[in-house]
């Protein structure tokens, strides 16, 4: 168990636990968004679970080792995850904030593409196409965050 860096913060980014949830490529392929909503729904009914589950949230796709393509560049995987989100907004209180998750979130829910770096081999960085998406799902989470 790691040590809570603020332990007398309830919005503390720093959490010693996690909710890790895994979207398999068969719900993505098909279309079933149900699967994963069924597994996030429950995390906002009270207002207890909201508050216990705050910033311990992530996610991974399950079944997609063997692509060569990151998980934003497969249009399967975005299509599914903004389906989900239209019916789940409230991502940006769940997940976990000092991982990856938060950027993964933002990858899939915006249009963006890699960027090498030439300097750095084997870096790769990632660049939103288009920054009024970007600030546009922002805000839809946050109004989502604010009403939850």
């Amino acid at each position: 168990m790691t040590k809570i860096r603020y332990p007398l913060a309830h919005h503390s980014a720093s959490k010693n636990e996690r909710l890790v949830i895994a979207i398999t490529r068969y719900s993505v392929e098909t279309g079933d968004t149900r699967p994963l909503l069924d597994k996030l729904l429950p995390l906002a009914p009270s207002r207890e679970a909201p508050l216990h589950w705050e910033g311990k949230l992530t996610f991974y796709f399950e079944g997609w080792d063997l692509d060569p393509r990151e998980t934003q560049e497969i249009p399967e995987i975005r299509a599914n995850f903004l389906e989900v989100t239209a019916e789940f907004p409230y991502w940006l209180h769940f997940v976990e904030k000092e991982g990856e998750t938060l950027l993964h979130l933002f990858r899939l829910l915006c249009r963006c593409h890699s960027v090498r770096h030439d300097q750095e081999p084997g870096l790769v960085g990632w660049r939103f196409d288009d920054l009024r998406e970007f600030d546009r799902q922002l805000g839809l989470l946050f109004n989502a965050m604010n009403h939850l």
